[in-house]
């Protein structure tokens, strides 16, 4: 989990004049945006400040914030965008109201066009491209939050037979730029399958795309440092995997099963991993 900095002592001036404009002068809603919205996504991300939280939650706010992005008069650094689509990845809970939750899905998608694009590309509707890329790019400080939020977010499209393709799994993740395929496989490896029988099912679509990934576009040396790095990660932590490597076929998996004999040979260890 992100960690947030707390300061008791926040200006608050910037969110009250944002409902003076709104009640008084509409107008101005546009030259203040444009001018407050780094300041507010900071008191919102970095502060989890409530009043702020409560203007980016606001209708009147997203819509005049939208039309300026539709007709770019604001362009938002990467870092920004990657703090919009947190805010938008919180929002995704079923519980959230349904109004807000389309007005920052479709900001989101203005902000992460050319991401979302790619993945529509593949087949898939653009909201759920949005939700994927809004997973990926939504913290710019930990890599495998990302990841994690990438995987949770697939293992809930259950309304998609598609996600029960391995192919398919394995075109989507070729077009999120994974930086790190070790970091990618530690997180598969130890985020939970989800609580429906059909998101379990995606998940075990997870599992096997990985395993190829691995095994069939990695020579053999990246193979051994993904598979000792997970080692060397379940070791030191309480995580329980998904399920055990050492129940995946030799057959199948002779890459990853060597690096397994080849640990073991290093470690003078049996491995239960």
């Amino acid at each position: 989990m992100e960690e947030f900095i707390y300061t008791p002592q926040i200006d608050e001036s910037i969110i009250d004049e944002f409902y003076i404009n709104k009640a008084n002068t509409p107008y101005a809603l546009p030259d203040y945006i444009s001018l407050k919205i780094y300041k507010i996504l900071d008191l919102v991300v970095k502060y989890r400040n409530g009043r702020a939280i409560d203007v980016l939650d606001d209708e009147v706010f997203l819509k005049v914030f939208k039309d300026l992005i539709t007709a770019n008069t604001i362009r938002l650094s990467d870092d920004y965008i990657r703090m919009f689509n947190r805010t938008c990845y919180d929002c995704m809970d079923v519980d959230y109201n349904i109004i807000l939750q389309r007005q920052k899905l479709e900001i989101s998608y203005l902000l992460n066009k050319s991401y979302v694009d790619d993945l529509t590309s593949l087949g898939l509707d653009r909201d759920t491209a949005t939700s994927i890329i809004i997973a990926r790019y939504s913290t710019a400080s930990n890599i495998n939050v990302n990841y994690k939020r990438v995987i949770k977010t697939i293992q809930k499209q259950v309304n998609n037979k598609n996600f029960l393709q391995e192919k398919f799994i394995i075109d989507i993740l070729s077009k999120l730029n994974i930086d790190s395929i070790k970091s990618l496989f530690y997180v598969v490896m130890t985020t939970p399958k989800g609580n429906s029988l059909d998101q379990q099912s995606i998940a075990s679509t997870i599992d096997l795309a990985i395993l190829n990934i691995i095994e069939r576009f990695l020579p053999p040396q990246d193979v051994y440092t993904v598979i000792s790095y997970y080692y060397n990660m379940i070791k030191s932590s309480d995580k329980q995997p998904r399920f055990k490597l050492k129940s995946i076929s030799v057959g199948d998996y002779p890459l990853i099963n060597a690096a397994i004999d080849r640990i073991e040979s290093e470690t003078g260890e049996y491995i239960i991993i």
